[in-house]
């Protein structure tokens, strides 16, 4: 049957809107078309476009009816068009910036046909009022670029299994702010990525900033009803799919503040994250997860709480606290384990020296961390044989960066040492033997930093140390790296006292107002 004759009433009344954002003629074909069909593409229909507002049509004949948005909070929804009403004062609206934005972010065509990168597939999985929203050609854009780029940036290793992807954005579809801080965190990483000074780069932070103010409204907006909606904090009789969604709009809000070079509003989101986790606990430590997201969030909790830590020294009482107490680790996260205990160590050695006894403790326990990685590492699904190979690099370099910790943190001091030295080098040996450096180089900034506190008078290895930085931010953004190179080269520039060691100066700064996190 050709698509263009009449045949009768099994037509719709319009042409689909995948058919429509396709910019083809769609069949109209009942219930969905053969266009769509034939491209293996979820046909939406040919129902009336509605526009949510606090769960209320206000088009079309469901005007000023209310619908229940599965999911999420009644009071919380998504609104088709611009991010209005926000109280940004830009004149630039998301539609302003989309051909801009398609600069800097790779078109879906472009991507090859997989379930992770297809965003038709994605936004299939979202309820139908939240579809006119997110196939907006921004948010679309957005997403794809949250999908394609960022979910990559905040994995340990991006693979089939990217939790990114596989929970946060399925989560997302059910919960607005969620949507919005995904959004934000999306626009914010275009933004730093773009060239500074220009159109791109100030419309993209006009967008964030809207978008992150919208999550945080509606963040405020589910604490409140969840603070009055309950007395009982007991884990157990907490409803975990909705605080599973307060939290990792909470986490996500952090990595979009630490986007910003020398932002201290990460802190608030760390901070708050903790409360929220204690008190569904009912506990001052981090409660046992009951799931496997909850076992992912407290997990993304972790690691930054523990890099914080090394290089803040505030709310010391706090590093032991926050504990996993479960063995559901994901790759790398028993090395922060180990960090966690060296750093907890550091604070109660207040300026002393500890033994030998307790660094062969740390270098048994960075042993085990490393066998334990290795075989996490056995069940990913990486996308290229090379990759795989190389995470045994990495892993090799969070041993060493681990030694290098822990007999600073404990013995003290920052003269030449045989032991720290030869973990230097092996790391900087690892690092140059990548080849896959893209797929690893967000996990660099650790093991990097540990390397060059080493350097003091290795001139060389200090220009290595700031390339490989340098690298890393262009890759994956600023975040605090400035802060860390300004701290390394103040540091390698100081003239004797070896008996300092980075840790002691980086706890004078930090006195002195001039902290940052290794991240």
């Amino acid at each position: 049957m050709s698509p263009g004759q009449d045949q009768g009433p099994a037509k719709g009344p319009k042409d689909c809107r995948v058919c429509n954002r396709r910019r083809i003629k769609c069949d109209r074909g009942l219930p969905t078309c053969q266009k769509c069909n034939d491209r293996d593409l979820k046909c939406p229909g040919y129902s009336v476009p509605l526009k949510w507002i606090q769960g209320v049509a206000s088009r079309g004949k469901a005007k000023g009816k209310g619908f229940p948005v599965p999911g999420a909070p009644q009071e919380i929804t998504f609104v088709s068009g611009n991010v209005a009403n926000s109280g940004d004062s830009s004149d630039s609206t998301p539609e302003d910036i989309s051909d801009d934005v398609e600069e800097v972010i790779p078109r879906e065509t472009s991507v090859q046909k997989s379930p992770a990168y297809d965003m038709d597939q994605i936004i299939s999985l979202a309820p139908p009022q939240a579809s006119e929203f997110l196939n907006q050609p921004l948010v679309r854009r957005l997403l794809h670029h949250f999908n394609h780029d960022v979910a990559r940036r905040l994995a340990w290793v991006d693979s089939s299994d990217n939790p990114w992807r596989n929970i946060i954005l399925p989560m997302a579809l059910e919960s607005p702010s969620l949507m919005f801080s995904v959004l934000a965190l999306s626009a914010g990483d275009i933004s730093f990525k773009a060239p500074s000074g220009t159109s791109l780069s100030s419309q993209s932070l006009s967008v964030s900033t809207q978008y992150r103010d919208k999550a945080l409204e509606l963040l405020a907006l589910q604490l409140k009803s969840e603070t009055q909606g309950s007395n009982n904090n007991s884990l157990q009789t907490v409803d975990q799919k909705p605080a599973n969604k307060v939290l990792a709009t909470t986490l996500m809000l952090f990595n979009l503040e630490i986007l910003q070079p020398g932002s201290a509003h990460w802190r608030l989101h760390l901070w708050a994250a903790r409360t929220m986790i204690r008190r569904w606990g009912n506990t001052i430590h981090l409660p046992a997860p009951i799931d496997t997201t909850s076992t992912f969030l407290l997990q993304e909790f972790f690691v930054p709480n523990v890099c914080a830590f090394i290089t803040t020294f505030a709310d010391t009482h706090d590093v032991a606290r926050d504990t996993l107490i479960h063995d559901n680790d994901s790759v790398f996260v028993d090395f922060h384990r180990v960090l966690q205990e060296v750093t907890n160590l550091e604070r109660r050695l207040a300026g002393q020296r500890g033994s030998a006894e307790d660094v062969m403790s740390f270098i048994q326990r960075l042993e085990e961390a490393r066998e334990r990685t290795l075989s996490l590492g056995q069940e990913l699904k990486f996308w290229s044989p090379k990759t795989r190979s190389e995470f045994a690099h990495v892993v090799e370099m969070f041993y060493h960066m681990g030694l290098i910790y822990s007999r600073r943190a404990v013995l003290g001091g920052s003269a030449p040492n045989a032991d720290t030295w030869a973990s230097r080098d092996r790391i900087f040996e690892l690092t140059r033997s990548l080849k896959e450096t893209n797929a690893f180089i967000q996990d660099l900034v650790l093991p990097l930093f540990l390397a060059g506190t080493e350097c003091r008078g290795c001139a060389n290895e200090q220009l290595f140390v700031e390339s490989k930085f340098l690298e890393i931010i262009r890759a994956t953004g600023p975040l605090d790296r400035w802060q860390i190179l300004s701290f390394l080269k103040a540091f390698w520039s100081l003239e004797g006292n070896f008996s300092l060691s980075w840790i002691d100066f980086a706890r004078a700064r930090a006195q002195q107002g001039n902290s940052f996190m290794i991240y």
